[in-house]
């Protein structure tokens, strides 16, 4: 068994946003897996998995865009759904009570997108005095005007490495 965190986060991981007029984030299905095994042996293990979905003018709740991706291993009735309407995760939201019911002090995140709420929520955490474990490569984003996807992963897995975030491998 790999080390784990008192709970799992997972940020993002919808329809809207991963299959954005139809482009794929980058690495789609290679965090699908990632997320999925993580997710199986939290289950297996008995510690809590959230579910972070984000809200907006283009991707509302009972719409497609902001449904979970259909491949993602979600125990409805067990995991905890949770949405937000600005970057991080903790901003006028139940996450930060949620954490305190469940006695979590470290957690470990993963999703999208890096530059925009896995990067809030991160900071948010390490804010709030969580211990924020990731494995390299556990999030992702689009390509942009400036960067590939893979380099904006890799600049900003830089900026947390050791400052924000303990790495798993």
């Amino acid at each position: 068994m790999g080390k784990v965190a008192d709970a799992l986060i997972i940020i993002d991981m919808q329809k809207g946003v991963c299959q954005n007029n139809g482009e794929d984030i980058n690495r789609l299905s290679e965090m699908t897996e990632v997320i999925n095994q993580r997710v199986t042996l939290y289950h297996q293990i008995g510690l809590p998995v959230i579910w972070i979905q984000h809200q907006d003018d283009q991707i509302q709740p009972d719409s497609e865009a902001y449904e979970l991706l259909d491949n993602l291993n979600v125990a409805i009735g067990t995991d905890k759904i949770m949405s937000k309407t600005h970057p991080d995760s903790f901003y006028h939201t139940e996450l930060s009570d949620l954490l305190g019911r469940l006695s979590a002090n470290a957690i470990e995140i993963m999703g999208a997108q890096v530059e925009y709420c896995v990067d809030s929520t991160i900071k948010a955490a390490f804010d709030r005095g969580y211990k924020i474990l990731m494995q390299h490569g556990a999030s992702t984003t689009y390509d942009n005007a400036y960067m590939s996807a893979s380099a904006t992963r890799n600049f900003y897995e830089n900026i947390w490495d050791q400052r924000f975030v303990e790495w798993l491998d």
